[in-house]
């Protein structure tokens, strides 16, 4: 009885420690204006899509600004953000969009699964389907669409994964039939060289032979010039060429650890949490 006292104990202090951190990282606000871009009203509506959108993909949406970032690199400036307020309180899934006006940078930073949903191409197409209205400081606008964009990458994922499976299923489909393709090549070449390799000697040979009476042994037919190489022939038979793509890469900027494959790069923040994404230049 004793211990089913003390396993019950340990239960309730485990849920305890855990909850307080899961509704920390809940009652933080998703749209943070501290460069003050955004009206009361502008800010409200924004946070509360933001919140919904959240609470539907179990997915942090997240939007930044800043006047400057003192110093730092938006890449950094943006993951320690993230991880400082939600990573490390519980919430790692999640996109935060920074903007910073000083610098003129705007920023994506992926988290969890947030990496695989939004890759590189994804992130490029958000970020040069706002930078327009942020230039034209229409910030309500912009981050709106980063909203719904960031909600699309999330519901367009499975199609995008089942399209590559086709493209890279297409690809080794079409590796397989070069092979075979080379395979026959071989098997209609290899005799025909054979064949060359025998016919040409002996037709050679045989043209030297002038004399009429039979010989005893074949040295008899060959005199001391006989046995020059009198022709040489180059013969071209066929040529294969092959192709590949080269993944191109893409730079995120700023510290830590990074590295790359398929169509994400991820680089890992000071909190040694894996972060994806990068930014542009307005």
């Amino acid at each position: 009885m004793k211990r089913i006292i003390l396993l019950f104990l340990a239960l309730l202090l485990i849920s305890a420690l855990l909850i307080p951190t899961a509704a920390a990282a809940d009652d933080e606000p998703l749209v943070i204006d501290n460069a003050g871009l955004l009206t009361s009203v502008e800010a409200q509506a924004l946070q509360e899509s933001a919140e919904a959108l959240s609470a539907r993909h179990g997915v942090k949406f997240v939007i930044l600004t800043t006047q400057n970032m003192d110093g730092q690199d938006p890449r950094d400036y943006a993951n320690d953000y993230y991880d400082h307020h939600f990573t490390l309180k519980g919430a790692p899934d999640g996109i935060l969009l920074l903007y910073a006006i000083e610098e003129g940078d705007l920023y994506i930073s992926t988290c969890g699964s947030m990496i695989e949903m939004a890759d590189e191409d994804v992130v490029d197409d958000i970020l040069y389907g706002i930078v327009g209205d942020i230039r034209r400081q229409d910030y309500s606008t912009a981050f709106s669409r980063f909203l719904t964009f960031a909600e699309d990458a999330i519901e367009e994922y499975p199609e995008r994964v089942e399209a590559q499976k086709q493209l890279e299923e297409a690809a080794r489909q079409r590796e397989k039939e070069e092979r075979q393709r080379r395979l026959k090549r071989s098997f209609i070449i290899a005799p025909i060289i054979g064949l060359l390799v025998g016919f040409l000697p002996v037709s050679l040979s045989k043209s030297s032979l002038t004399t009429v009476r039979p010989q005893d042994g074949a040295s008899e037919y060959f005199g001391p010039e006989d046995r020059r190489m009198t022709v040489t022939r180059d013969i071209f038979l066929y040529t294969n060429t092959t192709t590949r793509v080269i993944q191109e890469h893409r730079d995120s900027g700023g510290g830590g650890g990074s590295s790359s494959g398929g169509s994400h790069s991820t680089h890992t923040s000071s909190s040694g949490v894996t972060h994806g994404g990068h930014g542009i230049k307005v």
